[in-house]
């Protein structure tokens, strides 16, 4: 029988239900798994003790033969025996037998930092559980004791913080805070409430910097990710922000909230990015050719891998503004046509225009054949545009007026313009993603 294994006689006697829970200072669950290089006896007691038997592991470890209760790994059971059963004194001494005989012994090592944890020494803890990872970087176990010790020391820290915080000491929580970041990088939670300190100041800068440290540290977390993509809105840096909504988006894939968020963030920053004409463009009562082309373009810039081919026009009265190269590409694309190489640029839009436009990229996108094809009072159905008309209502792009008529001869407000037009992009990110 080995002694360290197994305490006095009457101890390893007794039935593990009157050991007292206060004695079993440590859960099963903490102990390692045996080392590969123990006997099967020492290998066999240590899976019982993992198994919530330290009697059993008590019994099969009686029968460890005297000349292998020296090793390394004998002495380190005896030491998590010694845990189990609440002896720490005995834990100590078996686990430091241990790394006598094997310096670099993980089990023994993370045992030690248990031993250290159990006695309130938390930095030495620390220490020992860092060694254990150092020897073996894929033991799960000393991993989470040591993010545990690191949580520990946060909570402790922040709870200093919002104490300092609550009396007025917005210097002594700031330290504290930044305190907190250093001894847990990996922990959101400091980078976040230090964040709201300054954004409580008013200091949108340093907030959005020290939730970007955050993401440095810990990566990207949705719960960083998305409180700086509100700052960047809030600061005016709409690229920035609509840069961290898509990583957010990234982070959280098929989370439809986070897709919503990264589409509106882009829509935003590209809507600010556009010329003051086309953001004037909603209230207009009636619009140009050069418009739509603008607006199209604009609004159906995914469309462009599609074009399997592109017309060559040279267009006579290209507008010289801002609209020329939206007036071009639909042109190019075939959307839009030009009557004897003049595009007429200042032409009012008509529905029936914005018809035929619209048709043309169902076409493009290959559903103009399979689109509904509801029955219509007017155009008549011997109208040339009567089959794109059925489209564009089928589809939900345009509506016909409350009598069911089309109307293709009025005019086309800027409003309806961009409603049918935002209808339209959505149906090609629908369609192609």
């Amino acid at each position: 029988m080995i002694t360290a294994l197994t305490g006095c006689a009457s101890t390893a006697a007794a039935p593990e239900s009157t050991l007292g829970a206060a004695r079993l200072a440590i859960a099963a669950v903490q102990v390692p798994p045996p080392p590969e290089h123990g006997s099967s006896v020492v290998i066999a007691a240590w899976n019982a003790l993992r198994a919530e038997s330290l009697q059993t592991a008590l019994e099969v470890a009686s029968g460890v033969p005297l000349a292998e209760s020296s090793t390394s790994a004998a002495r380190a059971l005896a030491g998590f025996v010694a845990l189990r059963r609440g002896d720490l004194t005995a834990a100590q001494d078996a686990f430091g037998a241990a790394l006598g005989a094997e310096p670099d012994m993980p089990e023994a090592a993370y045992g030690m930092g248990l031993v250290a944890q159990k006695r309130g020494r938390t930095d030495l803890a620390r220490q020992w559980f860092g060694a254990a990872l150092r020897q073996a970087p894929g033991m799960s176990r000393a991993s989470v004791a040591l993010r545990r010790i690191d949580l520990q020391a946060v909570d402790s820290v922040l709870a200093a913080a919002e104490s300092a915080r609550s009396g007025g000491d917005m210097e002594g929580a700031e330290q504290h805070y930044r305190e907190a970041n250093g001894l847990a990088p990996g922990v959101e939670g400091p980078y976040l409430q230090l964040a709201a300190l300054y954004q409580v100041q008013g200091d949108e800068g340093r907030a959005i910097a020290i939730l970007s440290e955050g993401l440095r540290n810990v990566g990207d977390s949705p719960g960083l990710l998305e409180p700086l993509a509100v700052l960047y809105g809030e600061a005016g840096r709409l690229a920035e922000a609509s840069d961290t909504f898509d990583r957010l988006r990234q982070a959280l894939p098929g989370d439809e909230r986070a897709m919503r968020l990264a589409r509106a963030a882009r829509e935003r920053y590209e809507m600010a990015s556009l010329p003051l004409e086309y953001r004037a463009l909603q209230a207009r009562a009636e619009i140009s050719r050069e418009e739509l082309a603008a607006i199209l373009a604009i609004n159906l810039a995914r469309l462009e891998p599609m074009i399997e081919s592109r017309r060559r026009v040279i267009i006579t009265d290209t507008p010289p503004g801002w609209s020329a190269p939206f007036v071009q590409r639909m042109v190019e694309w075939g959307v839009l046509d030009v009557y004897q190489n003049d595009f007429m640029p200042q032409m009012v839009v008509r529905r029936s225009m914005l018809v035929e436009a619209a048709y043309r990229v169902l076409e493009i996108l290959g559903v103009a054949d399979t689109a509904p094809r509801p029955a219509l009072d007017d155009p008549p159905p011997e109208h040339l545009l009567y089959r794109p008309t059925q489209a564009v209502v089928g589809l939900g792009l345009m509506q016909t007026d409350g009598d069911g008529s089309f109307d293709l001869l009025a005019p086309v407000s800027g409003a309806e313009a961009l409603r049918t037009v935002e209808r339209l992009a959505a149906l090609v990110r629908r369609s192609i993603g």
